[in-house]
């Protein structure tokens, strides 16, 4: 039982090593985008080309794999709002294809 002190001290720098990973220092937040107004759904719906731009800056974000709670929030809420305007657009190409279907 004597050896297991002497285990101790490689196990916890192999621990510690493990979780500072590379990713984990890549997450100085560049290349992600801040700079954007706040646009409301009704807006997101209205104008598709900043849909999509709003869409590709939230992906971004989603892929630095920071925290939710450590996001701006203006990001937050143009992610949620776009969110919301994808699943509208969504929801009104499918009422329009079943009334076509229908022949409504």
């Amino acid at each position: 039982m004597a050896r297991f002190p002497r285990l101790s001290l490689p196990l916890a720098l192999v621990c510690g090593l493990v979780a500072c990973t590379q990713s984990e220092k890549d997450q100085d937040a560049s290349g992600l985008r801040s700079d954007l107004p706040l646009r409301d759904t009704q807006y997101l719906i209205a104008h598709r080309a900043e849909l999509q731009t709003i869409n590709s800056v939230c992906a971004a974000w989603k892929q630095s794999q920071r925290p939710v709670g450590s996001w701006p929030s203006v990001i937050v809420s143009n992610c949620n709002n776009a969110e919301g305007a994808n699943e509208y657009i969504r929801s009104t190409e499918q009422r329009a294809k079943f009334r076509k279907e229908m022949g409504i």
